[in-house]
């Protein structure tokens, strides 16, 4: 069986966000090639100008150094409630940031999104339990993992 040993970069969040300083600790300093990236050093809500060009600055510092990013996380932005908030704007948003998250760098269009009518079925503010049940979550999940497929990440 072989084995990858590699690190999450929530280690960087805070002490070393520029890439040249994270990348530099990964590669030199811990002697690793394979990374978990966290939202929390390049945030989809940014610019899509910043994104595209820190992107470019992570992708070209990772090749130099030969570190591979091999998954992401979303980090702290996992405690909040994202596609379950009871406000459908609010859960419209978490659905942008995903998108984003989730793919390359690019303009990202509100045309991607299902129909006003898939994320709205329920008006009221309701339990989690309700709306997942009532199936207006499950159609924001089934259309994150569209975009996944769409990207070509691979169900492991």
């Amino acid at each position: 069986m072989k084995i990858t040993l590699g690190i999450n970069t929530g280690f960087a969040t805070n002490r070393f966000p520029e890439p040249e300083d994270w990348v530099g600790v990964v590669a030199d300093e811990l002697g690793l090639d394979t990374v978990q990236f966290t939202a929390d050093l390049l945030n989809p809500f940014l610019p899509q100008a910043i994104i595209a060009r820190e992107a470019e600055k992570i992708r070209s510092l990772c090749d130099k150094k030969r570190v591979r990013v091999q998954t992401a996380f979303t980090s702290a932005f996992t405690r909040v409630n994202h596609l379950l908030h009871p406000d459908p704007d609010i859960q419209r948003v978490w659905l942008d940031w995903f998108q984003k998250f989730m793919s390359p760098p690019r303009t990202t269009t509100r045309s991607d999104f299902p129909s006003e009518n898939a994320l709205d079925r329920n008006p009221r503010p309701r339990p989690p339990q309700a709306r997942v049940s009532e199936g207006r979550d499950p159609l924001c999940f089934t259309h994150i993992f569209r975009i996944l497929f769409s990207e070509g990440f691979l169900p492991v």
